[in-house]
């Protein structure tokens, strides 16, 4: 995990970038309309071909495909795009039948979302678990009551929370530009194509007086598929507000902030979901999935009946 949390007296690291970010933004680094229209305008096309290729099939996504949206439209948020990029097994398998164990890096994360908010909206977390609990019975998510008590009966888990709830306080600072979490986004194209994503961290934006910052929590390593994901929400914020955020980053207490550099990850995002409506396609064409073994055989919840896994 690294070194615990920072001290009362040291900066919100987080805070400062915004600071940084904002008054090269207000000096004159700012725009994008155009990349935007650029990626509204490639997704469009993808969304006509998508169109031409289901009214030749009767006008329905019907089939295979039904746990993405059905007949009407074709749903993708991020994850659903990199399964289909990965594997169509993996995409149908975890449509149809998500996994149900909640493992302790999984659970982790959850708890880190939990003392961002607080530390955001609140103040330093005092007591992890305690805070945990109180969160999770006010929001009657006896689920995760029920999964905190039962790892923190081992000591080393509640040692875990606590370094994670002092890491938090990176996020110090930041009420000033009008922080929400959790924040849905999404796009439609032609009635055929839905996209959709939920954003940890969104400052600024439509409603304030302050433009869009995007930071995505992490509570590991950070990853490619971390670095799509956030292009995928730069993309949606994109598409929402017709520019581009002021700033992106991903944070981690692993890592710490990666900023990432906004320009250019919109047609990127788009490429890539151009990509998995291929894919898609592709499966209801062939009335079933192009299975591509991997590393993610061992997660998927297809391997067991797979004939191509690999989980050794």
């Amino acid at each position: 995990m690294g070194e615990p949390g920072y001290t009362s007296g040291a900066p919100p690291v987080v805070a400062e970038w915004v600071e940084q970010v904002l008054a090269g933004h207000v000096a004159g680094t700012r725009g994008g309309e155009a990349e935007v229209t650029a990626a509204r305008e490639h997704l469009g096309s993808v969304a006509e071909d998508l169109g031409s290729f289901t009214r030749a099939r009767g006008g329905v996504l019907t089939g295979p495909l039904d746990p993405f949206g059905g007949p009407g439209a074709l749903v993708l948020g991020d994850a659903s795009v990199g399964r289909l990029l990965t594997c169509g097994g993996l995409a149908l398998g975890e449509a149809v039948d998500p996994p149900g164990e909640v493992t302790w890096p999984m659970f982790r994360g959850r708890a880190l979302d939990v003392f961002v908010s607080v530390v955001l909206f609140s103040g330093p977390v005092a007591d992890a678990v305690g805070e945990l609990e109180a969160v999770f019975e006010a929001t009657g998510a006896a689920g995760d009551l029920e999964l905190l008590r039962g790892f923190t009966a081992d000591p080393s888990k509640s040692g875990e929370l606590a370094e994670l709830a002092a890491h938090a306080l990176a996020f110090r600072g930041l009420q000033r530009w009008e922080p929400r979490v959790e924040v849905g986004l999404g796009a439609r194209f032609a009635g055929v194509l839905e996209l959709r994503g939920r954003a940890d961290l969104v400052l600024g934006g439509p409603g304030t007086p302050h433009p869009c910052v995007l930071v995505e929590v992490k509570s590991g390593e950070l990853r490619d598929a971390h670095r799509a994901q956030l292009r995928h929400y730069v993309l949606l914020a994109s598409l929402r507000n017709g520019t581009l955020p002021a700033g992106a980053a991903l944070w981690s207490p692993v890592g710490g902030l990666e900023p990432m550099h906004v320009p250019g990850s919109l047609l990127a995002a788009a490429e890539r979901i151009a990509a998995g409506a291929s894919r898609a396609a592709d499966i209801l064409d062939r009335g079933g999935p192009v299975l591509r073994p991997g590393p993610h055989c061992r997660f998927c919840s297809s391997s067991p009946l797979c004939p191509e896994a690999r989980v050794g």
